[in-house]
């Protein structure tokens, strides 16, 4: 059975003034993945979600949220989404229990119990008499959450849910989420700095550089691409790569510095290296198989040092 397709955008672009924020940008999201969506800031993140979730408006392009392209069915579908998207939009003088109430009501969600499960879900119980402007950042974090799964949403889009998380807190959102996607059939599509974190989350991977997708990747071929390499450091680059490549023809490879190299092979092959190189006369500095994060593999793939 083909797999249920959730959203697919076709060409999606968006312009502010002279500036295009979103470059023909065209994914698919498929039913119970969680998507980790990856840029540096000012890549076009913010605009994609805004986008989806009915916030902004595309310049040109478009897209299907749950098999429907219509503008007034797609209206009707946001029904079934999800979102917080930046900070959440919370009432500062309501509870957190009343800010969640609130938004059951907007979405029009009749089964009342649901109010108390989400504030449950993300642990929040025992503080749902609080008022929102007496909460912490990781507090407000998580009833931002609360509040976007009132709908029982099919989509959730969540923009930085980790900001102000301390490390159990983060620790519960994850597992909550994945428990979310394996076990309540929800699609979700999050956005983080902290790409540690979103490894752990993430089903599949998309990369966004300036408007445009470059990368799409599942879990697993992350993982193969961010495996182990050598890490070389001469005193004579120039000379190096041609070493290599003289010896090596078919080693895949990146010089990351004046005076640094990584060699993306197996380990093993770290006692060839250091004998091709010092038969060519070349001192080696460093020579040390290490193992490459998806921060590095972020960084290596968009060219440059931004924040990922």
């Amino acid at each position: 059975m083909q797999t249920e397709i959730i959203l697919e955008t076709k060409n999606l672009s968006k312009k502010f003034g002279n500036v295009l924020a979103l470059d023909n940008v065209s994914v698919t999201l498929k039913k119970n993945h969680v998507y980790g969506f990856i840029g540096e800031n000012g890549a076009g993140k913010s605009t994609f979600m805004k986008i989806i979730s009915g916030l902004a408006f595309p310049t040109s392009g478009e897209f299907e949220l749950m098999g429907q392209s219509d503008p007034k069915q797609i209206e009707r579908m946001r029904k079934n989404v999800g979102t917080m998207i930046e900070l959440p939009t919370l009432y500062p003088g309501y509870t957190i229990r009343q800010n969640v109430e609130l938004q059951r009501i907007i979405v029009g969600n009749p089964d009342a119990s649901v109010t108390d499960r989400v504030i449950e879900m993300v642990g929040l119980e025992n503080d749902k008499n609080k008022k929102a402007k007496n909460l912490s950042m990781g507090m407000k974090q998580r009833l931002g959450i609360a509040i976007a799964m009132v709908g029982n949403p099919k989509l959730l889009i969540l923009d930085e849910p980790i900001n102000g998380l301390d490390p159990k807190n983060i620790v519960a959102l994850r597992n909550l989420l994945k428990k979310l996607s394996e076990e309540n059939d929800v699609t979700i599509f999050v956005s983080s700095h902290i790409l540690s974190e979103l490894f752990l989350l993430a089903t599949d991977f998309i990369f966004i550089h300036k408007g445009r997708i470059i990368e799409r990747a599942t879990h697993e071929e992350i993982e193969e691409k961010c495996s182990q390499y050598v890490s070389i450091k001469t005193e004579n680059m120039p000379e190096t790569v041609t070493t290599l490549e003289k010896d090596f023809p078919e080693l895949e490879y990146k010089v990351i510095a004046d005076d640094a190299i990584k060699v993306f092979a197996k380990p093993e092959i770290k006692t060839d290296i250091s004998r091709s190189l010092m038969k060519a006369g070349i001192v080696i500095t460093e020579l040390s198989v290490k193992e490459q994060t998806l921060e590095e593999y972020f960084m290596t793939i968009t060219g440059g040092n931004e924040n990922a």
